[in-house]
């Protein structure tokens, strides 16, 4: 299973609060050089309904127990200034646990009793951004298909790591 993350224009749940951001081809720019530390940049949620935000599906169902490869596709500057958080919710809306991981991505669990959840970007001294897209992976476990699933998420690092150098 592979799905990819767009930022779009309905998407409504980002920091504007001086904020620049602009669209161009399929990539969004982001810009704010008073940017918090700590300050969520987008969001996206799981258990989001039509009629509350207007948008399609923003991320796909996840099978409880299982292990998928979270990947960060665009440029930060500074190099290294996002974390990309995973925030696990019970039925009734409340925090179950929170993941944190670098700005590359990684790989994370989907925990047994969550009901949805939601994946944040989180500035750790962001100043610019370009987003082309996040993707969830599925890492299946055990036999041969296992090898090639978590090779396809090292070859994301990589690809990104190369990109990196985009604003020198």
């Amino acid at each position: 299973m592979r799905f990819e993350i767009d930022w779009t224009s309905a998407l409504i749940d980002i920091y504007k609060y001086g904020s620049t951001v602009t669209m161009r081809d399929s990539e969004i720019f982001f810009k704010n050089t008073n940017l918090p530390p700590g300050a969520v940049i987008a969001t996206w949620g799981s258990n989001i309904t039509y009629q509350q935000v207007r948008t399609p599906l923003q991320l796909p169902l996840l099978k409880k127990g299982e292990s998928y490869c979270l990947s960060f596709n665009g440029q930060i500057l500074p190099e290294h200034s996002i974390m990309l958080q995973i925030i696990f919710l019970d039925r009734g809306g409340k925090v179950i646990e929170k993941q944190v991981l670098p700005s590359k991505g990684g790989d994370f669990t989907y925990i047994k009793n969550a009901y949805a959840y939601s994946i944040a970007i989180i500035s750790v001294g962001l100043n610019e951004m370009t987003f082309s897209k996040l993707s969830i992976s599925s890492i299946e476990r055990g036999g041969q298909g296992s090898k090639k699933y978590k090779t396809k998420c090292e070859e994301n690092k990589k690809l990104i790591k190369k990109k990196e150098n985009f604003y020198e």
